[in-house]
């Protein structure tokens, strides 16, 4: 076996590199997993929208439309109220 023919120094080695690589890989991972998920999220919602019908956007823009006037109205309204007391 590989493990048995070595040296008590080089065993020690060979565990320092086994758990610098697990590290290395752990830390890899923990980067490289969210951008492949949102690289994953880009395409799919990008072939989702491909794949919609033209209606669909029209209606995505209408209520974009209208969340962002609710949200102007409201802030006028809550200036009103700190304005007038």
């Amino acid at each position: 076996m590989f493990i048995e023919s070595l040296t008590p120094d080089q065993l020690v080695q060979f565990a320092q590199l086994v758990i610098f690589a697990a590290f290395l890989g752990a830390l890899v991972g923990v980067v490289a997993v969210p951008l492949l998920a949102q690289l994953l999220d880009l395409l799919l919602g990008g072939l989702v929208k491909a794949v919609r019908g033209p209606g669909a956007r029209v209606r995505d823009l209408r209520m974009s439309r209208r969340l962002h006037l609710t949200a102007a109205m409201t802030a006028r309204r809550e200036l009103r109220k700190l304005r007038h007391g």
